[in-house]
């Protein structure tokens, strides 16, 4: 055994290390500040690209929209100035003595046909130019206007507030539906525009009550050109479809179906009475056949149905036995000449 005296065990800390291990932030600072640096200058890239975009767009619209947006819009006012300048009126039966409605079917023109209820501002007439239906009065007067609904319907296009859309979209992809709208818009409406821009008349009819066959319909034609009103007049339909039949040979005779009130009907002879204030033949129709007289109740044949007399019954009677016997003898009997008379 050792000498040296025994000692109780004690704990004893482990020595500091002379050095830390190396810490890994300054891997977290650089790729942090590559990963910030790389997401700015992305950031800062759409933002010029997006200025760029918002540029192209303006340009396009200020370049190739703009100029046919002024000529529109001034188009618009003088003919909405000229609709609410009458709509309200009682047209008395005038025409321009210059005025050859034959003239007008090949020039260029636009048509309008509104209620009277949707004239008295431009956004009531605007929407009663969106909700204009097809008809046949500019067909019967042998004309063909572009209809006002295709102005109606592409105006928000040409107007200023369209543009609003280019700054309220707050990034490349709603800027590039945008241009995409405006390009295709540029090439598909901008042509039709200017095609109603230069025309040559403008056609009003204008309606008063439910319905065009049963209320007056108040027509005006205006010299776009000239800025001059050529015609003016109310016009109450009163046209109807009138069948006819024909029989050939022995076909048996049948009896035609009654006139017919139709909205095709009804729009050429509002027509016709436009033709016949601008000067223009009216057709009329008439028949040369006499009536036919009624027909009258059949009278009974003379005798039928009265019961003979008792004498007649007897004279038959007797006539008929003389003729019987005759037959049997095969000679032939005398019969008395009266009831032979009355017998038969």
């Amino acid at each position: 055994m050792s000498e040296e005296e025994l000692r109780p065990a004690t704990y004893q800390e482990p020595e500091a290390r002379a050095f830390k291990p190396p810490s890994p932030w300054k891997w977290i600072v650089a790729v942090t500040g590559a990963a910030a640096l790389i997401i700015g200058f992305y950031q800062w890239r759409e933002r010029d690209k997006e200025h760029a975009l918002r540029q192209e767009i303006a340009a396009t619209y200020a370049t190739e929209v703009q100029p046919v947006s002024e000529q529109v819009l001034a188009f618009r006012a003088k003919l909405e100035g000229w609709v609410t300048e009458v709509a309200h009126d009682v047209p008395e039966t005038w025409a321009d003595e210059r005025l050859d409605l034959g003239g007008l079917h090949g020039a260029a023109g636009v048509y309008l046909r509104v209620h009277e209820d949707a004239v008295d501002d431009p956004y009531t007439l605007a929407e009663g130019g969106r909700g204009m239906t097809q008809d046949a009065i500019a067909r019967c007067l042998g004309l063909s206007p572009l209809s006002m609904r295709g102005l109606y319907e592409r105006l928000p296009f040409v107007e200023p507030e369209w543009m609003e859309r280019v700054n309220a979209a707050d990034d490349n992809m709603r800027l590039r539906v945008v241009q995409d709208e405006l390009e295709r818009r540029a090439s598909r409406d901008l042509p039709v525009l200017m095609d109603m821009v230069q025309s040559d008349y403008f056609l009003l009819a204008v309606e008063h009550g439910s319905s065009r066959s049963e209320h007056p319909v108040d027509v005006y034609l205006w010299d776009i050109r000239r800025d001059a009103l050529l015609l003016k007049t109310r016009t109450q339909a009163r046209g109807a479809l009138i069948p006819v039949r024909i029989g050939i040979g022995d076909a048996p005779a049948g009896t035609a179906p009654a006139p017919q009130l139709r909205g095709g009907v009804t729009d050429c002879s509002i027509a016709s009475q436009v033709r016949a204030a601008a000067g223009g033949a009216t057709p009329e129709i008439r028949s040369d056949m006499p009536v036919a007289p009624p027909p009258e109740e059949a009278e009974g044949v003379e005798g039928e149905g009265e019961e003979p007399s008792e004498g007649e019954a007897g004279a038959a009677e007797a006539g008929a036995a003389e003729a019987g016997a005759a037959e049997a003898s095969g000679g032939e009997a005398e019969v008395p000449a009266e009831a032979t008379a009355e017998g038969t």
